[in-house]
């Protein structure tokens, strides 16, 4: 199957070279990234900014330090670290759904809206493509559970999570993270901060991460499941005086990876195998010996004509030629027995999804009282996002030309 133009994995040990200032201890201890987490963390989950102790709502921040000390360096590892937050795979790679306290969608549809939505600076993803983001210079992930349609609208029944991108400051800043692990993983992200006067600031970064894979594909003698991508991300804030701030960003994600990998498995139940042998061909014999299940399948796909006769045996592998299904399940039985991470299908898939982020924000603020109120704000957010996605997929894994 293969979808066009629609608007890592095996990681065992590694290790993190950090290339900054370095880790400062203090007096009690702790380290400086230890002592950042316990900081006063300021969230917008009402659209403001207000503190998360003095919050009346369920929500869990997670700075950028913590996400540095936690290893989130995709926005589906936060799953690891909040509860009632999972995310589901749906069989393709960066198609994930999202599920928020039980409530969300797992269609393999990608266009289909979920009852949990994510938003990128305040702009809302629709679908389920590409939204499991590289973190690489994010400041803050808020995931708030429960219903959110009262400020954040409609298909966030179950919850929301709210990307909030690193603005560029008035101070110089610069950092560096090189990571390498086991399957040919090397992970490098770099960042600074660069102000170019007292009122015009920037900021820019860059990730790159990639992979071998540890799939070993059995038909094409090679390691499969390799992974590679390249984030980007920039901005420009701008205060031409106490009141205005203009804040302008841009964010791309680029992955040309192979597909996610997997494997067929046989689930015949014993009578499915006794049908099979009633027509199998004679010349020579063959019958399936491998294992069944009491509960297993008792038919696969349609039925299927043998000699002008109707069987209810499996349409689909069947309809290749006669003895086909009993061959596929003795060549998925042999990947079983090689490991589990072996498989055998016969076509190379692939991945390529680019995602892009535009947003711009005008605020202004009071900076004083104004009629009956002590502070008002004015905050307007135009933007936009775009997803190009191509794949191919071999959705049943094996060495048969089924689909």
């Amino acid at each position: 199957m293969k979808i066009s133009r629609i608007i890592p994995t095996g990681i065992a040990v590694s290790v993190a070279l950090l290339i900054s200032s370095g880790q400062v201890v203090a007096q009690d201890g702790t380290t400086a990234s230890a002592q950042a987490m316990l900081e006063e963390v300021i969230v917008t989950a009402r659209r403001r900014e207000e503190s998360l102790t003095d919050l009346p709502l369920s929500v869990a921040a997670i700075t950028a330090d913590t996400m540095q000390a936690q290893g989130i360096y995709d926005i589906m590892d936060v799953s690891d670290f909040v509860p009632n937050v999972n995310f589901t795979h749906t069989g393709r790679r960066a198609i994930t759904a999202l599920y928020i306290r039980g409530i969300g969608n797992n269609s393999p549809v990608p266009l289909r809206a979920t009852g949990a939505g994510v938003y990128i600076d305040g702009h809302y993803l629709p679908n389920t493509v590409g939204q499991m983001l590289n973190t690489v210079d994010v400041e803050r992930i808020e995931v708030m559970r429960g219903p959110q349609g009262t400020l954040f609208g409609k298909n966030t029944t179950g919850g929301a999570i709210n990307v909030i991108s690193a603005k560029p400051h008035g101070e110089f800043e610069s950092s560096a993270l090189m990571r390498v692990g086991q399957f040919g993983q090397t992970d490098i992200r770099g960042m600074v901060n660069l102000p170019i006067s007292d009122t015009v600031m920037t900021r820019f970064s860059a990730a790159k991460e990639s992979s071998d894979g540890f799939h070993y594909n059995r038909f094409f003698k090679e390691t499969v499941g390799a992974t590679d991508l390249n984030a980007f991300a920039g901005a420009i804030r701008l205060t031409p005086n106490d009141n205005w701030q203009i804040d302008f960003g841009w964010r791309g994600n680029y992955q040309d990876d192979h597909n996610e990998p997997g494997r067929c498995n046989t689930y015949p139940n014993q009578g499915l195998v006794d049908d099979l042998a009633k027509v199998a061909p004679t010349s020579p014999a063959q019958i399936y010996t491998g294992k069944t299940y009491a509960n297993g399948r008792g038919r696969w796909g349609g039925p299927t004509k043998i000699n002008g006769t109707k069987y209810q045996i499996g349409g689909h592998v069947e309809r290749l030629y006669h003895g086909a299904t009993i061959d596929m399940w003795e060549e998925c039985d042999k990947d079983a027995a090689a490991g589990d991470y072996v498989m055998s299908s016969e076509k190379k898939s692939f991945l390529r999804l680019d995602n892009e982020n535009t947003n711009l924000t005008v605020q202004w603020n009071s900076d004083g009282a104004v009629g009956g109120f002590d502070n008002l704000i004015f905050k307007g957010i135009a933007s936009t996002h775009q997803t190009d996605y191509d794949y191919f997929q071999d959705r049943d894994f094996s060495s048969m030309p089924i689909n």
